[in-house]
């Protein structure tokens, strides 16, 4: 997708918006103010800024009357600057309900997240990330504003750059964004985040913070989107922990583990995350959500076929899976394609019930 860059040498052309650390691949945002920085590095005093932003829409079916009929997904408008060692980014949404990153947005597929406690305030009025990012070394980043907690690989990736259309439970609840500070470096193989968030009391008297480390087992990493899409011949795969932990609530302690791994025309996903009772939907108890994700490109760069199974039994008050079936034809990449998928929740729980779902959705990209 091209993007005009304005700066004070030169025009330059730069990808789709993500939040991101400088680890190589890891998401899309590094990659454009590296090209950035690259265009105005012969000047100490230059500076940049760029526009991007995408459009999706989709029509949903369910058996559930609630959720079916037309939706407008998002209206993203991203502007990024860049003045000496210094990133800008801001991110407005203008759709009235995301499906994710945004107080009060929905999911049709899981309609409740955690316990009915936010991983953090952030914004309602439209603004996602706002921030500011100070690239003092090479290798180390602190960011303020505000920002996603770098939780899940997932989670960090923006909706335009997924292969399914609607993001997991555990991707749902991380890709909103709170006010904090965040350090970020990575040494060769190894990234890593540790920030300090407002947290669920919105920074009146306690804090939530967290870490994350994720590591290049094989190759350099899986890549910033969602399944085969500009996957390399060759194997790779990345593995990612986190702990985040809330001060203003009285369990609120989460643990994430994640595996991506990409090669040819294949790619295989799984996250963990464990939750503290205060998040919980099931009482007192400790909950475990997961999910594990598949797909395989049959006609290169066009064509690409992919299965979900998710698994929240612990995070409810009995038995709750999902498991979704996708498609996506890709006309120009992430930046123009149509998506497909039906989802089917059989639950037990008293929360939830079993639902079968149809979706169908176009995103464009510029």
């Amino acid at each position: 997708m091209n993007k005009t860059v304005f700066s004070a040498l030169a025009v330059c052309t730069v990808g789709s918006l993500g939040h991101a650390s400088e680890t190589e691949d890891w998401l899309g945002l590094d990659k454009e103010l590296e090209s950035l920085r690259t265009t105005i590095a012969t000047s100490q005093n230059a500076s940049g800024v760029g526009f991007s932003g995408f459009f999706r829409s989709s029509y949903v079916w369910g058996d559930d009357s609630d959720i079916s009929g037309l939706s407008i997904d998002n209206v993203r408008l991203d502007w990024m600057g860049r003045v000496n060692e210094f990133d800008i980014v801001f991110q407005y949404e203008a759709s009235d309900a995301p499906q994710g990153g945004k107080p009060g947005g929905s999911n049709p597929v899981i309609p409740i997240g955690p316990g009915g406690n936010s991983v953090g305030e952030g914004n309602s009025e439209g603004v996602l990330d706002a921030y500011g990012a100070w690239n003092f070394d090479d290798d180390f980043k602190l960011t303020f504003g505000q920002f996603r907690p770098a939780i899940l690989h997932s989670s960090l990736m923006d909706e335009n750059e997924l292969f399914f259309y609607n993001r997991t439970l555990n991707g749902f609840t991380w890709a909103e964004r709170d006010q904090g500070i965040q350090l970020s470096g990575n040494f060769d193989r190894l990234g890593w985040w540790a920030g300090i968030m407002n947290g669920d009391d919105g920074g009146e008297d306690d804090y939530a913070y967290y870490g994350r480390v994720e590591f290049d087992v094989v190759g350099d990493g899986p890549g910033s989107v969602e399944g085969a899409m500009g996957a390399s011949e060759d194997l790779e795969i990345s593995v990612g922990g986190a702990v985040y932990d809330d001060d203003s609530l009285d369990d609120g302690f989460v643990w994430a583990l994640d595996a991506q791994s990409t090669i040819s025309n294949f790619s295989f996903a799984g996250e963990a995350v464990g939750y503290d009772e205060s998040y919980s939907n099931s009482g007192d108890d400790d909950a475990v959500a997961w999910n594990l994700q598949g797909t395989f490109m049959f006609v290169p760069d066009k064509w690409e076929v992919g299965a979900r199974y998710e698994n929240m039994d612990d995070f409810f008050d009995d038995d709750v899976w999902v498991v979704t079936g996708a498609i996506a034809y890709y006309i120009e990449g992430h930046d123009a394609k149509i998506q497909a998928s039906y989802s089917h929740v059989d639950s037990d729980s008293d929360v939830l019930e079993d639902t079968e779902s149809l979706q169908v959705g176009v995103t464009l990209a510029w």
